[in-house]
């Protein structure tokens, strides 16, 4: 897994702790949620059009590699990474 191996893309997935991650791709309603980035709809998951595999993947590859790597996540206090996993779990 890319995130295992490398600090650096790690510390990337790290820097989107409690947001939700989405593929806006308008023409992709497998990996994605068919829906440009410029369309408001994208911002409510409600108007999703697409399963957003990827970002399902994404997310959960965070959670799990939060849990392991909290000691390198330095933007966001211990208590407030609890706090965001207890929410997703």
């Amino acid at each position: 897994m890319q995130f295992e191996q490398n600090k650096d893309a790690r510390a990337e997935l790290f820097d989107t702790i409690g947001s939700v991650l989405v593929k806006a791709n308008p023409n992709d309603a497998i990996w994605g949620v068919a829906l440009g980035l410029q369309n408001p709809k994208v911002f409510d998951r409600q108007q999703w059009q697409g399963q957003n595999l990827l970002g399902k993947v994404l997310n959960n590859a965070r959670e799990i590699l939060a849990v392991k790597y909290m000691c390198e996540i330095d933007h966001i206090s211990k208590a407030q990474i609890c706090k965001w996993l207890n929410n997703v779990v």
